[in-house]
């Protein structure tokens, strides 16, 4: 937290990231719902709708009732799919936890579910998409934030960036400003305000503690340029600008920046054609003045209806623009919208996947990047590319999923140290107290097989220790066992939400290297295992939650798919290939075999898997 608010140390959100993601290790719920704030808004790391809803889920499921709201928040919008429309059971599950946020007494979910329950009893429709709680979400940080952006904005330039190279430029002439302000010398400062405010005047503001200095000196030097741009700068808000700035674009016919203020201020005063003139006018001083191309593009953009004149400014601007230019994203969304306008669906996908594309290349000072009417365009595009999009179970989709699902992640890692501590024999090294999983006195009662609900990990909650009686929960196998005094691994349901499984009472002979290895051949991946009256049971810390099975008559195995299905995404697939130094792990493609050694540490228990690999 003090990298994320800069306190006893320079801020720094990459930081951050770093320590938050050590202490989701250790099981710190709040840390989670922090990465999820981080992800969302793009802060020290690269902006991942996927990976907020995931770290949200994490930190909801840890008994955190921010990260409830936030969760709830995603459903409501169907965020966490990429862009599409909730269904009707993403709007069920959004209402599952706000209701577990408003009983564990959030306020802010207990006043959404009222507004909720009024409509109801109203009968007026829920709109879902409309629903925002407040949520302690990181406010994005300023594009001159040095101690966020120095370094990053430094290695740019140093590779190469025009755009780096400008803002690092900026950041020189504003600690030049701050010095000169510091002496009292105002000539210095306007100087070096004046080269700032040039170079980006969209960022560069002039602070209140230096106006009294800016209005000595207009007041004492009225027709120095630099004093100009400053005191223009200062009062760009002001409605009363427009008489002096034609005055003083009379004065200095030729230069840019007043020219594009002279422009802009006729174009919010409704003067287009007046607008258009004095930019077209200026672009005959400085033709390749890319802040020009631009706003002549912007200002033919606010016709009606846009034309393909405007269009074809924007190109100019696309071309002439390097590809990190802050203003090239919103090129292509404004040519998305002129497409959208026309009926031309095929350019309107093109356009907004461009964008997409350039939001990435943009410097880390300009991200997360905002664009009014962005949202807008993803429901559309998810309309547009519905049979693509919506399939959540496409198999590129599940991969993603895979990649950005931290709780997978640190299960399967956790399981794999415990089974390495296993084999070595080093049972300290559990990461589970065998204590807490430890069945309570009033257990279930094997039902018959054939009356039973089946339920997924959704339909459980998991703030709450309860046996499911009369459910049976379908689950598959996804990493290999480990048996101290129960045997313990990590499962997934129908849905890709994954767990720890603990089953207890499994018959051993007394020979442990001999009861290791029926562990490996039962409990292997890919097996699939119908539990009946499922017990969900929190561990004395909250952190290390399992599955909990009292004895294997409640449980039933399915071997079938033992060899069909890749142990990392759990598709069916042709060909299959082993690993070829343990001969165990089973991969569909080269990415998943890559994920499993880089991200999940079968690196690390390859050497001891090769072991059993002659005796399975």
């Amino acid at each position: 937290m003090n990298y994320l608010d800069g306190i006893g140390v320079n801020k720094d959100y990459r930081k951050a990231v770093e320590w938050f993601e050590k202490a989701v290790e250790n099981g710190y719920a709040p840390s989670a719902n922090n990465l999820g704030n981080l992800y969302n808004s793009g802060m020290g790391v690269e902006k991942s709708i996927l990976k907020s809803f995931n770290y949200y889920k994490l930190a909801a499921e840890g008994g955190l009732t921010a990260a409830m709201c936030n969760l709830a928040n995603c459903y409501f919008k169907d965020v966490g799919y990429g862009p599409r429309f909730p269904s009707t059971e993403d709007k069920a599950e959004g209402l599952k936890w706000l209701k577990l946020a408003a009983n564990k007494g959030n306020p802010n979910a207990v006043e959404e579910l009222n507004i909720i329950q009024e409509n109801v009893k109203n009968k007026k429709e829920m709109d879902f998409e409309g629903i925002i709680l407040k949520s302690d979400a990181v406010s994005q940080a300023h594009p001159l934030d040095f101690e966020q952006f120095g370094k990053l904005v430094y290695e740019a330039a140093l590779k190469g960036s025009s755009t780096a190279k400008k803002h690092m430029e900026i950041f020189e002439n504003l600690i030049i400003a701050l010095e000169s302000f510091k002496k009292n010398n105002s000539e210095e400062f306007v100087k070096a305000m004046s080269k700032a405010i040039r170079l980006n005047p969209d960022i560069v503001g002039i602070p209140e503690i230096y106006m009294s200095l800016v209005e000595e000196r207009i007041k004492n030097f009225p027709n120095e340029l630099d004093s100009i741009i400053c005191y223009v700068q200062m009062n760009r808000e002001c409605e009363k600008m427009k008489e002096y700035l034609q005055n003083v674009v009379k004065q200095f016919p030729e230069d840019e920046y007043l020219a594009e203020k002279l422009s802009f201020d006729f174009l919010n005063n409704g003067e287009l054609e007046a607008a258009l003139n004095q930019i077209e006018m200026s672009l005959k001083h400085h033709p390749k003045s890319l802040r020009l191309l631009y706003s002549y593009a912007d200002i033919l953009e606010k016709q009606e209806p846009p034309s393909e004149k405007c269009i074809k400014a924007f190109d100019a601007f696309l071309d002439a623009a390097p590809e990190d230019n802050p203003n090239v994203p919103a090129c292509y969304y404004v040519k998305a919208d002129y497409y959208v306008s026309i009926g031309n669906q095929s350019k309107f996908l093109e356009c907004y996947k461009a964008g997409l594309a350039a939001e990435k290349k943009q410097l880390p000072c300009f991200l997360p990047y905002n664009f009014k009417g962005k949202s807008a365009m993803e429901f559309l595009y998810a309309a547009y590319t519905k049979d693509s999009v919506i399939n959540t179970r496409d198999k590129d989709h599940r991969f993603e999923q895979i990649k950005a699902d931290p709780k997978r992640k640190l299960l399967l890692v956790q399981n794999r140290q415990s089974f390495i501590a296993q084999i070595q024999g080093d049972a300290t090294t559990d990461l589970f107290s065998e204590m807490t999983l430890k069945p309570p006195s009033s257990s279930s009662t094997p039902l018959n097989w054939k009356s039973l609900k089946t339920i997924t990990f959704k339909d459980m909650d998991p703030t709450k220790d309860k046996i499911y009686d009369g459910c049976i929960l379908k689950v598959r196998i996804i990493d290999w066992p480990f048996l101290l005094t129960n045997i313990q691994t990590k499962i997934e349901d129908e849905n890709g939400d994954v767990n720890r499984i603990t089953i207890c009472n499994w018959p051993k002979s007394g020979n442990r290297k001999y009861d290791i290895l029926e562990a490996m051949k039962v409990f292997r991946p890919n097996v699939k295992i119908s539990i009946i009256n499922p017990y969900y049971r929190i561990s004395s810390d909250g952190e290390k939650n399992t599955i909990l099975v009292e004895s294997p008559e409640f449980i039933k195995l399915d071997t079938s798919m033992i060899n069909k299905l890749c142990h990392v995404c759990g598709e069916e697939a042709k060909e299959l290939s082993l690993c070829p130094n343990c001969k165990m792990a089973i991969y569909c493609s080269n990415e998943c075999d890559k994920l499993d050694w880089t991200e999940f540490n079968h690196k690390e228990i390859c050497k001891h898997l090769k072991m059993f690999s002659s005796l399975m």
